[in-house]
């Protein structure tokens, strides 16, 4: 019987890809937790470093608050950590169940992990299992985090004369409790815009001023997970630099989250600033900007794309090729190159405009 005490479940795609790593020493991960949302409470410096016993770590606590933010523990402002309502609870109860079922709610492929380890099984294992969530990991890391974490709350054994683990009784019966997420779940779902001749613009993006032709830009660059995901992974930025960011937090929040590199996470902010999204405020500080908070308000597709049109090469034309007849990516790329301003052919630069929600036929009615 589900626990209606504990956290509703996110949507899979709105959970957070990563599982903050702590700490753990002589303690336990649970415990060094409520040992952060304490610091973070009593006020302490986003310099401070961490105190545990029995663990080497370095890390700050503003560190540490970068990891767990996609949880929904903590916030900052004005350049101060503070407790959600939820970091409130989870401090106040300290109780393994309760923040084990924080996790789950918020994080992929954690309840998941006790579902599966019924029977038990081994990292590898859990890695392709891994894979039919969508998950393609390279590494045993996330699967080693989320297991750690469980075995430090007694929820999962290991055996190591099988390298494998298993669920303990006190696993079995929290399972019981807690919403799990089938792979099945996590398909794309039939777009139901699909019927629909056109698609509305708000005023706002319909009234963008364009850069000329020779100022538009061709590579749009990188961008963290699926394109088909490209407004979620937007917004979730723009709500991160909500105020003034900087850029080692940026990258602390794109490593943890989209285990992507500095470099990566880099192209990517440069891309929210040439689109005009987001402000640098100062050599390190990022904010978001009047446009990307005007976008954020409906997250809409259509107005991405104007806002793209408006200062990259072959948007809406691409739109308008496909209205006269389906093309491939491929042919695209060519048709870009012979008469819409590209230096050469990409197919990965064309498919990036093909943005989910906006691969209609007469899509802006433009």
């Amino acid at each position: 019987m589900k626990n209606r005490e504990y956290p509703e479940n996110r949507e899979w795609k709105q959970k957070a890809f990563g599982m903050p790593k702590l700490p753990s020493g002589d303690i336990g991960q649970d415990k060094v937790l409520y040992y952060i949302l304490k610091m973070v409470k009593d006020g302490k410096s986003a310099n401070t470093m961490l105190n545990i016993e029995g663990s080497n770590s370095t890390a700050t606590l503003g560190r540490m608050c970068e990891r767990i933010r996609p949880i929904g523990l903590v916030n900052k402002e004005k350049q101060v950590w503070t407790l959600t309502e939820l970091g409130e609870m989870v401090l106040e109860r300290q109780d393994s169940c309760f923040s084990t079922a924080v996790f789950c709610s918020t994080i992929v492929f954690m309840g998941e992990i006790l579902f599966y380890l019924q029977e038990p099984k081994n990292t590898q294992e859990l890695l392709k299992i891994a894979e039919e969530y969508h998950l393609n990991w390279k590494t045993n890391s996330e699967i080693h985090n989320r297991i750690k974490w469980f075995r430090d709350v007694d929820m999962v054994r290991f055996k190591e004369y099988k390298l494998e683990d298993s669920l303990t009784q006190k696993g079995q019966e929290f399972l019981q409790q807690i919403e799990i997420t089938m792979p099945s779940e996590t398909e794309e779902e039939p777009d139901e815009t699909l019927l629909e001749t056109q698609l509305p613009m708000s005023e706002w993006a319909s009234a963008l001023k364009p850069a000329t032709t020779e100022k538009k830009r061709m590579a749009i660059g990188y961008m963290p997970g699926k394109t088909a995901d490209a407004c979620i992974t937007i917004s979730a930025y723009l709500q991160l630099m909500n105020q003034a960011i900087s850029i080692e937090e940026i990258r602390e929040y794109s490593k943890v989250n989209y285990q992507i590199a500095v470099s990566s996470s880099n192209m990517f902010l440069s891309f929210l600033e040439k689109i005009g999204f987001v402000d640098r405020i100062s050599k390190n500080m990022y904010v978001t900007s009047e446009l990307g908070n005007t976008w954020l308000e409906k997250q809409s597709p259509v107005d991405l794309i104007a806002c793209l049109d408006a200062r990259y090469l072959f948007v809406y034309e691409l739109l308008a090729e496909l209205r006269k007849e389906p093309k491939n990516a491929k042919t695209l790329s060519i048709i870009a190159k012979v008469s819409y301003g590209f230096d050469r052919e990409s197919i990965e630069e064309t498919r990036k405009r093909l943005i989910r929600g906006c691969k209609k036929s007469c899509v802006f009615g433009k």
